[in-house]
């Protein structure tokens, strides 16, 4: 499981769900979501990491570097900040879509609430910016990314006009 898969994947199902109105791709999505964190988030931070791997076998993926989840957890080692970026775009769309009566879209909200207390203590106070690697600010080689910052805005601006978040505290 990797923490981008979950915005690739409501791409698709939130369209569904727009085409046909019908819950069961909410569901779907939700499912995912969950199943996703249930395997990706870390528990000192709530952030996700980058990956999981249901075995410890090493082999040649052709993409990703022969031995990178942890032994024990499965787990990646890397907070990626881009990576928690599509989750919070991914969370932040299917609110956006679901009907204001779906049951799923109370359990949407709180989830996007949770992402964005989780992920708002990473931000560079001084540029307003986030790091690649969200959690090593300090890392030599680690930098401010605007990528993942976009990712953050949007996330945070959507739940803002959803009315889940206070205004006052998180627009500026």
């Amino acid at each position: 499981l990797w923490d981008d898969t979950v915005y690739m994947l409501s791409m698709f199902l939130l369209e569904m769900y727009r085409l046909t109105h019908d819950e069961k791709y909410i569901a779907n999505f939700v499912e995912q979501f969950e199943v996703h964190h249930k395997e990706l988030v870390d528990e000192k931070t709530g952030l996700w990491v980058h990956g999981w791997d249901a075995d410890s076998i090493n082999y040649n993926d052709g993409c990703s570097i022969k031995g990178w989840p942890d032994p024990v957890t499965h787990k990646s080692s890397q907070i990626w900040a881009r990576g928690n970026g599509w989750v919070g775009m991914a969370l932040a769309d299917a609110i956006e879509t679901v009907s204001p009566t779906s049951k799923y879209k109370k359990t949407l909200e709180k989830a996007l609430v949770n992402y964005i207390q989780k992920v708002e203590p990473y931000q560079n106070p001084k540029t307003g910016l986030w790091y690649q690697l969200i959690t090593l600010p300090k890392e030599p080689l680690n930098f401010e990314e605007s990528s993942c910052t976009a990712m953050f805005a949007y996330s945070i601006a959507k739940a803002i006009q959803f009315k889940i978040i206070p205004k006052k505290k998180y627009f500026p």
